[in-house]
């Protein structure tokens, strides 16, 4: 993968621009790795060493092979670090500290380490509403956004949560009332939404690696009775998609094409929330499962509306009641509530004062957000895998305590 790397980075010039004679030989370089001639570079194909594959998820932003085209995007938008030709140097980002925060600036630094010795790239720590802590590896900084993978999925929370408040759904409704083609299903039609986002809805939920369109989600087969069992993957929250695109088209006051347009109208734009790209199906719907690209600063900023129970400088913008029911447990796994992992499953367990409560969101590459309310702390770690332990993390964080 080096050789990949640096094999594309000196066809680059140090200015802004790529010349022609530049392209040629990208092209060329395309050529030899694109082995099966579909125009795109796989991660099969790119692997050629066994170094961890830190950026061809970041580059390929539909997420179905890196196009030459998004090569040239990375590179120009990253060529600093591409075109060095060695890592630079963790960047750290150190703020005031509140009184009686309950972590240092030599705890935070000790959670950085050992996230960046498990292949992560940027941890953030922020304590009420201030910014403590950065740590950026490998020359990234504060605007370089990441995939989410899974951690995608906690969004769904919150779309829940402003669907109840503005009316749109109950929590409990069976979702046969609005995919109207489940109802005559003996199984189908008792799934509530609880079920659906709980992931104990009893349908085949996909395999993780192929989302589905919303149409091919809803067309999930049944193989088990709701609320049985926990079955993890991408086919519930495209179903959740469809349910709402159709509640949108429905209501007279909430004319949003889709979730995501809903989502940025009435959550993302009030809170000053930025993504930097959001990957869609082949119909064109936002992926609900997967979709996200962030930065440490955005998601954080996610994250204290979460922590204030969805309400943002004084004003509600996300239903209180409804995400509290996000951060319960079901008989199926009480490790997962709606959308989130719980960090403390059970309230009647002694567990050390942080963790009391807390919850996070998680996706492949062990990206996390982690919302810790009874200390007022929010964590974000962004990687690409590695022998990555939540525990450790954490406990190296409030190591003080």
């Amino acid at each position: 993968m080096l050789r990949f790397y640096f094999g594309l980075s000196i066809l680059f010039l140090s200015h802004n621009t790529l010349v022609s004679q530049e392209k040629g030989k990208l092209f060329s370089a395309f050529e030899k790795l694109d082995k099966n001639g579909d125009g795109l570079v796989s991660k099969e194909e790119a692997s050629i060493s066994d170094q961890p594959l830190r950026w061809i998820d970041d580059a390929d932003k539909d997420g179905n092979g890196l196009s030459l085209e998004e090569a040239k995007s990375w590179f120009s938008e990253n060529r600093r670090g591409a075109l060095s030709g060695t890592e630079e140097k963790r960047v750290e980002i150190i703020g005031e500290f509140p009184e009686g925060a309950p972590v240092s600036a030599a705890s935070c630094r000790d959670a950085a380490e050992y996230s960046a010795g498990a292949n992560g790239l940027s941890t953030l720590i922020q304590v009420g509403e201030t910014i403590v802590f950065e740590a950026y590896e490998e020359g990234l900084s504060p605007e370089t956004a990441h995939r989410l993978a899974s951690g995608t999925k906690s969004f769904s929370g919150a779309l829940l949560a402003l669907a109840v408040k503005d009316g749109l759904l109950e929590l409990d409704e069976p979702v046969s009332n609005t995919i109207t083609e489940w109802k005559d299903d003996s199984s189908l039609s008792r799934v509530t939404i609880r079920q659906l986002l709980s992931l104990t809805s009893g349908i085949n939920p996909g395999d993780n690696g192929n989302v589905p369109t919303y149409g091919e989600a809803i067309k999930a087969e049944s193989v088990s009775f709701p609320g049985e069992s926990f079955a993890y993957g991408p086919a519930p929250f495209q179903i959740f998609g469809e349910l709402l695109t159709r509640k949108l088209q429905a209501s007279d006051e909430l004319s949003f094409g889709d979730p995501l347009e809903y989502m940025k109208d009435r959550v993302f734009d009030p809170i000053g929330f930025r993504y930097e790209f959001w990957r869609r199906d082949r119909d064109g719907k936002p992926h609900l499962p997967s979709g996200a690209f962030l930065t440490a600063r955005e998601w954080v900023k996610y994250g204290e509306l979460l922590i204030h129970d969805g309400v943002w400088k004084g004003t509600a913008i996300l239903d209180k009641d409804t995400l509290q029911e996000c951060r319960v447990g079901s008989s199926a796994n009480g490790t997962y509530g709606l959308t989130f992992w719980l960090l403390d499953p059970n309230p009647d367990s002694e567990v050390p004062a942080w963790r009391r409560g807390g919850y996070m969101a998680a996706g492949a590459g062990k990206q996390r957000l982690y919302v810790l309310p009874a200390v007022g702390v929010l964590a974000v770690r962004q990687g690409e895998g590695g022998a990555y332990e939540d525990d450790e993390f954490l406990e190296r964080l409030f190591k003080d305590q």
